[in-house]
């Protein structure tokens, strides 16, 4: 039986301890984000891909009813971990996932984390475009939170991008079984040319080489986590993966602006 106490306070100490990076925009990486009983249950527990669905097929990206440019690689299968969708998967499998989807949540562990990203957090919003202020308002701003299980095939890349402008928090936990993949984590850019204006879209390979910094590859290693927030200069993308021949297992957490009523 999971002691969820327990898991919700060995998951807020490890990101309350690991370190805030700002440069060149606000992030965390943490490892062994879960007790490792609950992260080998986690693998355990990991649907069949015959659950998932392409992403190109889905018509979603990273954001409810954002649909998936002709630049997203057909590459990524994707399950959304919604009250609907989650009622599909094998017992066993909700029954662990609906779980932890309840520790992941919880507010505690949200304002915590949000607590740790306070300075850049207040700067994204003093920044706000006029359409965000009318949307989301600046102060009491409410979130949503979305779930995704990723599978990332073959020839799976992602060029530089930031995100939409709708999101706000991301949680990107790491779900190898080995180290085989290390090196194909998310790249973190700088933009090489300063007068860059933002663009909702994904940059090719080619244009992400031209015009990025690599700064650091987090890596693709068991139980560990890359928190993340949005802004108009959070940049970041995948290199070409599976050079091994194996999946590439994520589980996406996102907080997205709420529109005020």
């Amino acid at each position: 039986m999971i002691n969820n106490n327990l898991v919700k306070k060995h998951i807020i100490n490890k990101i309350k301890k690991s370190e805030l990076f700002d440069y060149p925009f606000a992030h965390k990486f943490v490892e062994n984000i879960f007790p490792m009983e609950i992260y080998n249950n986690l693998l355990q527990n990991l649907p069949d891909k015959s659950f998932y669905t392409p992403i190109t097929e889905k018509g979603l990206v990273d954001s409810p009813g954002r649909n998936v440019g002709k630049d997203y690689s057909p590459q990524r299968f994707v399950i959304d971990l919604d009250l609907k969708s989650i009622e599909v998967l094998p017992k066993e499998n909700k029954n662990f996932l609906k779980n932890l989807i309840q520790i992941l949540i919880s507010p505690e562990l949200f304002l915590i984390t949000s607590s740790q990203f306070r300075l850049a957090i207040n700067d994204v919003i003093k920044n706000f475009t006029d359409e965000q202020k009318q949307k989301y308002g600046t102060d009491n701003i409410e979130f949503m939170a979305f779930f995704q299980l990723v599978k990332d095939f073959t020839k799976f890349s992602l060029g530089a991008h930031t995100d939409a402008p709708d999101k706000f928090l991301s949680f990107l936990f790491y779900l190898p079984s080995n180290d085989s993949l290390s090196k194909l984590g998310t790249t973190i850019y700088d933009k090489s040319q300063k007068d860059l204006t933002y663009d909702k879209r994904h940059y090719s390979k080619e244009e992400t080489k031209k015009l990025f910094t690599p700064v650091k590859t987090c890596p693709f290693i068991p139980n560990s986590l890359l928190i993340f927030l949005r802004s108009n200069n959070s940049f970041h993308g995948v290199e070409e993966i599976n050079i091994m021949q194996e999946e590439r297992n994520v589980l996406l957490l996102n907080y997205f602006l709420k529109k005020k009523k």
